[in-house]
């Protein structure tokens, strides 16, 4: 039996979770739901094309946050070689940023998160469903201290099925 990596505040049934958050939403999908929109991002051929032939880091995430594809890039740059552990991760947990576990609820729900320049560029997105741009300045958990990385990155929205394409641009200081 394959081990699902375990994905902090994982709804079940209702999609509800009593979680608190001080910024973000911490509502996400699990289980078929979850599946069924990873399927439908591997069978778009808008984003699949997207994905093979841009030039950069990219991350189609879903309502909630949380990553249904990376393109092969980002993979190699994260030094990730099995893309299912990091799907239905929000990119603060796959980043290792050090505030994404402060809150049961994950990535985007602590106190710091509400200066977040990530997780503020895909909030204003979803409400607004159009192009955000912002610059975030986090710090990553890196073989055990901090690494400050720059991200950069917009945000763009695949309107027909409400998945979202994050660019984005790392430098890590």
């Amino acid at each position: 039996m394959e081990m699902k990596p375990k994905i902090p505040g994982s709804v079940q049934g209702d999609g509800k979770v009593g979680l608190q958050t001080h910024f973000a939403p911490p509502e996400r999908e699990a289980g078929a739901v979850l599946e069924e929109e990873v399927k439908s991002v591997a069978g778009n051929p808008l984003i699949d094309g997207l994905m093979f032939v841009a030039n950069g880091l990219f991350a189609v995430l879903n309502k909630h946050r949380q990553v249904l594809a990376l393109n092969e890039s980002f993979l190699q740059f994260m030094g990730i070689e099995d893309s299912s552990k990091i799907i239905g991760l929000r990119p603060g947990e796959y980043i290792h940023c050090i505030h994404s576990c402060e809150m049961p609820g994950g990535c985007g729900t602590s106190p710091y998160c509400s200066t977040c320049g990530a997780v503020i560029a895909i909030m204003s997105a979803l409400r607004s469903e159009q192009p955000q741009e912002s610059i975030c300045a986090v710090t990553v958990e890196k073989d055990k201290q901090g690494a400050r990385t720059v991200l950069s990155g917009s945000l763009l929205s695949d309107q027909g099925r409400r998945q979202h394409i994050y660019s984005v641009f790392f430098s890590t200081t």
